[in-house]
């Protein structure tokens, strides 16, 4: 007989990451009873964290070219915010807001789905995902520009470390109207140092806009989400 565990996420926060009653609750009760152990290669799960792409580092110089579209790059909120029918974010233009970004924006939940092949990530905000191929493959040498670009991971001892390139340069890194090319490339490490714990940090390299890398100042971290009834048996 085999034992699988069924897995429901948490009631999803609101706008801008808030957290109802409900799902804390359920957040506090679910980390009572936590597996001793774990697989640290198994990333299953509804993850959620309030985090940035930097954690507190500044974004990089700028170049001539980066910061005549970043000029252009008009969003809603923050110190360059304009009212909404002038903002040029593509979130009010209904396009697919791309990776990195899609994790971050207003504090939404994503999924881990795994197999031997492929991972996909799912975002709980506007319900898109990206592949993430772990079967060996190589990235295209020169990919169509994707929104959520072309990804591969391999595991260096208990760390997946994923390389991307291939975004869409109508995307933005973040809410504030970051620009980026579509020479863009990422890297992403991924480390599951509890059972309820994933960390991440990122590597952002676009010579052609910034002077040196996005990278983060110390790890994002995510939370796994509450593990709700059932075991079942499988004969």
């Amino acid at each position: 007989a085999s034992l699988a565990a069924a897995q429901d996420p948490l009631p999803p926060p609101s706008t801008q990451g808030t957290r109802s009653p409900a799902a804390r609750k359920a957040e506090a009760e679910s980390r009572k009873n936590m597996p001793a152990t774990y697989d640290k290669h198994d990333l299953n799960g509804v993850w959620y964290g309030r985090n940035s792409i930097l954690m507190g580092n500044p974004v990089p110089p700028m170049t001539p070219a980066a910061k005549a579209v970043f000029e252009k790059n008009l969003p809603y909120n923050g110190p360059r915010g304009v009212p909404g029918a002038f903002s040029t974010d593509p979130l009010g233009m209904c396009d697919p807001l791309g990776y990195p970004r899609n994790m971050y924006v207003n504090g939404r939940a994503f999924e881990l789905v795994q197999n031997s092949r492929k991972i996909l990530q799912s975002f709980d905000w506007t319900h898109n995902y990206r592949e993430i191929w772990t079967n060996n493959i190589t990235l295209p040498e020169d990919p169509d520009p994707r929104w959520y670009g072309w990804a591969v991971g391999k595991w260096e001892g208990d760390t997946l470390v994923i390389t991307s390139k291939g975004y869409n340069p109508k995307t933005w890194l973040d809410s504030a109207g970051y620009p980026h090319t579509e020479n863009m490339t990422m890297e992403e490490r991924w480390t599951r140092t509890a059972y309820d714990t994933l960390e991440l940090t990122t590597k952002v390299n676009d010579p052609e806009y910034y002077a040196a890398p996005w990278v983060s100042a110390k790890p994002q971290v995510f939370k796994l989400q509450a593990m709700r009834c059932c075991w079942t048996w499988k004969g």
